[in-house]
Parts: C-alpha cells; structure tokens; sequence
C-alpha cells in the first residue's frame, strides 16, 4: 500500500497495541507515520516474522507526539509495525 492512509483508528483502551502487516522489497525504502490528535503520543515499532525488533521511533519532531519511522528494507517478505500509545 503506498501513500494509503488508515483513518479513524483507536489506541483504546489503553495498553491496545495495533499491528500493521506490510509486505516488503529488499533494497526498497519505507516510511510509517502516524498522526496524533490531542492527548495521544505515539509509537512505532518494526519488527521481523521472528518478532525481532528491527527499528523504533518516538517523537520524531521536538514537541509533537506523533511518529515516524523510515527504513530500508533488508528483506522479500513481511514485516510488521505496532502502534501504542
């Protein structure tokens, strides 16, 4: 899915980690973001089929919750991305 995004979603209750199935190309390059409204401060956590954490990110900008995640893919195959608060 390039430029696809996913509207109306809830980190509730809280604790609720969502997870985002992609599948990816090695050499390619890939960007998560997620944008916040008040109150909400994100994360985003890559991990492999193995549950291997891959990357990680928090904040990307001073001051804003939300977060971004840019990475090149090592891989033919899926990865995954949680989302919590």
């Amino acid at each position: 899915m390039t430029n696809q995004p996913l509207a109306n979603l809830s980190l509730s209750p809280p604790g609720d980690v969502d997870y985002f199935q992609l599948w990816v190309k090695t050499g390619r390059y890939y960007q998560v973001d997620t944008a916040t409204v008040d109150g909400v401060d994100t994360r985003l956590r890559l991990f492999d089929e193995a549950g291997n954490l891959l990357a990680e990110n928090d904040d990307y900008l001073t001051g804003s919750p939300a977060s971004r995640m840019k990475f090149q893919a090592s891989i033919d195959g899926w990865l995954f991305v949680a989302v919590d608060s």
